[in-house]
């Protein structure tokens, strides 16, 4: 009899869909918990309208805090990976799970920071700069790929 094996890398995307899923039940399911949150007035496409009109230092601190923490893991499994050199396959290196776990527990720490101080980094980070951040790291991502898989 030939059993067949599901491939590492179709569990490992078929477990991100999954989590993704759950996390998006997750904070559909927790949104009336933030239906009292006091908002300021829509003023205009540049707007961020989920933030508090009032800034808090737990709010403020917590947020940047933890991101400062996810980047610093995220650079150290970077500078890890390189250090290493990792040859690229069809199953994912334990690296790759760390980055995944590791993503996964920051995404669950965002929402338990925007139930708590609800703010995040909205005092201090225009709207757009998530689009452009964005922007710019696949950019990047395509420049620094292109040499080994063309565009």
């Amino acid at each position: 009899m030939n059993k067949k094996t599901i491939p590492q890398d179709t569990i490992a995307a078929l477990g991100g869909v999954g989590f993704t899923l759950l996390l998006t039940w997750l904070i559909w399911a927790m949104a009336p918990l933030l239906k009292d949150v006091p908002h300021l007035a829509d003023s205009g496409a540049s707007w961020y309208w989920w933030q508090l009109p009032e800034r808090t230092t737990m709010g403020i601190f917590s947020a940047w805090f933890f991101y400062g923490l996810h980047q610093l893991t995220m650079w150290g499994l970077i500078f890890y990976a390189q250090r290493r050199q990792l040859q690229y396959g069809h199953t994912l290196h334990n690296v790759n799970w760390w980055a995944l776990g590791l993503n996964a527990f920051f995404c669950l720490l965002h929402i338990a920071q925007t139930h708590i101080w609800y703010d995040g980094l909205a005092q201090h980070v225009s709207i757009w700069s998530a689009l452009v951040s964005v922007a710019i790291m696949l950019i990047w991502v395509l420049l620094m790929e292109t040499p080994r898989r063309g565009l």
